[in-house]
């Protein structure tokens, strides 16, 4: 499994980082949990304002870390892209 975010910045476009901001978990037994730590880094050409973030899980990724892989799949989602989470002054 994986859990692949992106922020959404001010004009709604979705930053991943150059498609790294996925992360290989493993797969749980119902009621077990797991804690994955994500992290985006703020770019030079970040536009100030406020930022939101989308979280998928995913149940397979095509072509194990290449430039044009894909993640397949998708079993659940997180959508705070409209939200308010954090500000780039």
């Amino acid at each position: 499994m994986y859990v692949g975010y992106s922020v959404v910045d001010p004009s709604g476009a979705m930053l991943d980082n150059g498609k790294t901001t996925d992360k290989d978990t493993d797969y749980l037994s119902p009621g077990e949990t797991q804690e994955v730590e994500v992290t985006w880094e703020v770019t030079s050409e970040a536009s100030p304002g406020n930022y939101g973030y989308l979280v998928k899980l995913w149940d397979d990724r095509q072509n194990n870390g290449a430039p044009d892989e894909g993640l397949y799949n998708e079993l659940d989602a997180i959508d705070h892209s409209d939200d308010n989470v954090f500000e780039v002054v």
